[in-house]
């Protein structure tokens, strides 16, 4: 269904899919499935704390958020034919035995509520990746370097910055999970957020975001990336011009 443009994520059980091979997932992932791991095995790579006796163990399978359907059905072969129908020939001892099993499917707007938990258990398991994409050249100086002096906050945090140095960019647009667009008049300032009279304008839909998305990728592809290491390395008349446009910033 994600090759057909339906959105799906995708949440496992690290320690209940310990032996799954992680061959299962790539051809998942490469249609691209959000599959993120739920509290991992190795708290390298935990994205929350680490936390191994919590499990998901929940079989849940929500759609469009209108229809849920929950029970005891895991995805394993011993479910390949039904609780009582033929199967595939059994690849282990546990196998042999069928399974007796029990689905439920519920419609209507409880379905919001079992939407509402997976989100809930989905920010606490898998990072967002956010990627902004900023002007290189400005028609204020002090708004320009201002705005640079919290990009080393904004690294460090993960977040991803670009920097188009061939046009000067004065797009304020918001694009998020390819169907929540933003369009806007305000900045990402104090003058904005206070004092001037702006408008905003959201749109949900997946025909808009598409559009959206293409305007994004061509700008990013004409962007240059700042990295960390390059940001820490820059020059101290740069950083002087940050500290000094930082104390305006406000009025700006």
């Amino acid at each position: 269904r994600q090759r057909a443009g339906v959105r799906v994520n995708l949440i496992y059980d690290s320690v209940g899919s310990i032996n799954t091979p992680r061959t299962f997932f790539s051809p998942l992932i490469e249609a691209g499935v959000n599959v993120p791991e739920f509290n991992p095995v190795n708290p390298l790579t935990a994205k929350k704390g680490w936390q191994i006796n919590q499990r998901d163990h929940r079989k849940l399978l929500i759609m469009d958020g209108k229809t849920v359907f929950l029970g005891g059905i895991n995805i394993r072969a011993v479910y390949s034919g039904g609780s009582s129908g033929r199967r595939r020939p059994p690849e282990s001892e546990s196998e042999k035995i069928p399974w007796r099993d029990t689905h439920m499917q519920i419609d209507g707007p409880i379905v919001v509520s079992f939407q509402r938990m997976f989100i809930s258990t989905w920010n606490k398991q898998r990072g967002v990746a956010v990627k902004i994409i900023l002007p290189g050249h400005t028609d204020s100086a002090l708004v320009f370097h201002a705005g640079r002096s919290h990009y080393m906050r904004i690294l460090e945090s993960g977040i991803e910055i670009y920097e188009r140095h061939d046009k000067l960019l004065h797009a304020k647009t918001v694009f998020i999970d390819r169907v929540w667009s933003s369009g806007r008049s305000s900045n990402l300032g104090w003058r904005s957020f206070l004092h001037n009279d702006e408008v905003s304008a959201v749109v949900l839909g997946l025909e808009f975001g598409q559009q959206m998305q293409s305007m994004f990728d061509k700008d990013l592809a004409a962007s240059q990336q700042i990295t960390l290491e390059e940001w820490r390395a820059r020059l101290l008349t740069l950083r002087i011009k940050e500290c000094a446009a930082r104390i305006w910033a406000y009025w700006l």
